[in-house]
């Protein structure tokens, strides 16, 4: 009886970190579907990649941190729709766990593989977005 009594406590630290688990994990799956559903739209044919005639399936993954640079380098105009920092700190760990995975397991190896071209699309895809805001704003203040 007095084991039973002891264990009383325990059951709501259990259920809260339970939650709390559930939670994080709802979040990093809701992150990581914007992440895809950036990465899966379309952009225009003159964009970083696509005027000097790379298609984007030729893009590399390690192209990531030369479509960063450009993205930090081109002024924000609007608000943003995702965050880029952390998009670089999810490609530099699932990149660091692929280098890790690359000669023993293959299946995480393309996994990580397919994730980095997903981090790299989404760059691109944002690149050209404040390529477009910005070419709109300048539009905008030479008409006055």
């Amino acid at each position: 009886m007095k084991l039973c009594t002891a264990m009383q406590p325990m059951i709501p630290f259990c259920i809260l970190t339970a939650s709390t688990l559930a939670l994080s994990q709802f979040g990093f799956y809701l992150w990581r579907a914007a992440i895809i559903s950036i990465a899966a739209e379309s952009y225009s044919s003159n964009g970083p990649s696509g005027g000097g005639g790379k298609s984007s399936n030729s893009l590399h993954k390690h192209d990531f941190r030369s479509l960063s640079a450009i993205h930090d380098l081109c002024p924000t105009l609007q608000r943003p729709s995702l965050n880029l920092q952390l998009v670089t700190a999810y490609y530099q760990a699932v990149q660091a766990i692929g280098n890790l995975c690359e000669a023993r397991i293959s299946f995480i190896s393309n996994w990580a593989a397919l994730e980095l071209d997903v981090c790299t699309r989404c760059a691109e895809v944002l690149v050209d977005e404040r390529r477009r805001s910005t070419q709109a704003f300048f539009a905008e203040v030479s008409s006055y």
